[in-house]
This record gives structure tokens, C-alpha cells and sequence, in this order.
């Protein structure tokens, strides 16, 4: 009953749009970023920190158009881009 429950809330959340909260979290620091990249783990931990699901951030990333890229000198983490012309 849980895992079905719980899987109808995941369902749900990807029907509905990012929350803007979420959006503004993540333009907000991977612009700051003085090398332009920010690590998914670190991100979603970060959202996390302040309060906000943690799930939605690879969907903000994706809806901000941000570019997503594995890095195997660093045990293939993930790492998330702005465009050149948004970095501060």
C-alpha cells in the first residue's frame, strides 16, 4: 500500500510543472558558480538543506535548458552548466 501510494505522489509530481521556488534555487546557484558547474549531488543536497524536494531539481535543471554532463575524473558524477552567457 505504501509503495503504491507512494509511487501515485511521484506520478503526480511529474504531471505537474517545477515549482518555481525550485527554479529560482537552482538558476540562482549555478549562475554563481565562478567555474560555471555545480555538481547534481551538491545541488539536490543543497535544495534539500533549504527545504525544497530534492527530486524536483533534475527537472529544474532540465526545464532551465541547463546542460548535463558526467565527469569521470570525478568518479562520474554528474555536473550541471549554464549557458556561458548566464554565468555571473
Amino acid at each position: 500500500e505504501r509503495r503504491i501510494r507512494e509511487a501515485r505522489e511521484e506520478e503526480e509530481r511529474r504531471r505537474n510543472p517545477v515549482p518555481p521556488d525550485v527554479l529560482a534555487f537552482v538558476s540562482r546557484l549555478v549562475r554563481t558558480q565562478h567555474n560555471g558547474r555545480i555538481r547534481m549531488g551538491l545541488l539536490c543536497g543543497m535544495a534539500q538543506d533549504e527545504g525544497l524536494r530534492s527530486q524536483d531539481v533534475p527537472r529544474a535543471v532540465e526545464a532551465l535548458g541547463y546542460h548535463v554532463e558526467i565527469l569521470p575524473e570525478f568518479g562520474d558524477a554528474r555536473f550541471v552548466y549554464a549557458p556561458a552567457e548566464e554565468v555571473a
